[in-house]
Protein backbone atom coordinates (compact mmCIF):
# COMPACT_ATOMS: atom_id res chain seq x y z
CA UNK A 1 0.00 0.00 0.00
CA UNK A 2 2.42 2.61 0.69
CA UNK A 3 4.79 1.56 -2.48
CA UNK A 4 0.85 2.89 -4.37
CA UNK A 5 0.99 6.18 -2.12
CA UNK A 6 5.04 6.67 -2.93
CA UNK A 7 4.24 5.83 -7.02
CA UNK A 8 1.51 8.52 -6.77
CA UNK A 9 2.82 10.94 -4.91
CA UNK A 10 5.24 11.06 -7.78
CA UNK A 11 2.56 11.45 -10.34
CA UNK A 12 1.09 14.31 -8.69
CA UNK A 13 4.70 15.84 -8.50
CA UNK A 14 4.68 15.15 -12.09
CA UNK A 15 1.37 16.68 -13.12
CA UNK A 16 2.06 19.66 -11.25
CA UNK A 17 4.97 20.64 -13.24
CA UNK A 18 3.41 20.13 -16.20
CA UNK A 19 0.12 21.98 -14.86
CA UNK A 20 2.76 24.73 -13.90
CA UNK A 21 4.60 24.90 -17.19
CA UNK A 22 1.36 24.81 -19.22
CA UNK A 23 -0.01 27.93 -17.39
CA UNK A 24 3.20 29.70 -17.62
CA UNK A 25 3.11 29.11 -21.33
CA UNK A 26 -0.77 29.79 -21.83
CA UNK A 27 0.14 33.68 -19.82
CA UNK A 28 3.21 34.05 -22.71
CA UNK A 29 0.97 33.13 -25.77
CA UNK A 30 -1.98 35.23 -24.16
CA UNK A 31 0.61 38.54 -23.93
CA UNK A 32 2.16 37.79 -26.94
CA UNK A 33 -1.16 37.59 -28.61
CA UNK A 34 -2.07 41.04 -26.98
CA UNK A 35 1.06 42.84 -28.19
CA UNK A 36 0.50 41.28 -31.67
CA UNK A 37 -3.60 42.50 -31.91
CA UNK A 38 -1.67 45.89 -30.12
CA UNK A 39 0.17 45.99 -33.35
CA UNK A 40 -2.10 45.03 -36.19
CA UNK A 41 -4.56 47.88 -34.84
CA UNK A 42 -1.90 50.29 -35.50
CA UNK A 43 -0.67 49.44 -38.52
CA UNK A 44 -4.48 49.75 -39.80
CA UNK A 45 -4.62 52.88 -38.15
CA UNK A 46 -1.91 54.42 -39.42
CA UNK A 47 -0.90 52.39 -42.53
CA UNK A 48 2.58 53.14 -41.50
CA UNK A 49 4.78 51.00 -44.56
CA UNK A 50 7.24 50.18 -42.31
CA UNK A 51 4.28 48.12 -40.08
CA UNK A 52 3.93 45.66 -43.46
CA UNK A 53 6.97 43.54 -41.84
CA UNK A 54 4.92 42.64 -39.06
CA UNK A 55 2.68 40.23 -41.43
CA UNK A 56 6.11 38.38 -42.13
CA UNK A 57 6.74 38.35 -38.88
CA UNK A 58 3.01 36.97 -38.41
CA UNK A 59 3.21 34.31 -40.66
CA UNK A 60 6.81 33.03 -39.65
CA UNK A 61 5.37 33.08 -35.71
CA UNK A 62 2.46 31.43 -36.92
CA UNK A 63 4.65 28.31 -38.65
Amino acid sequence: MSLSLLQNVGMLKEHENSRHKLYALGVELKESSEDLTKYCRTYVSTGDSIRERYWELLNIRNG
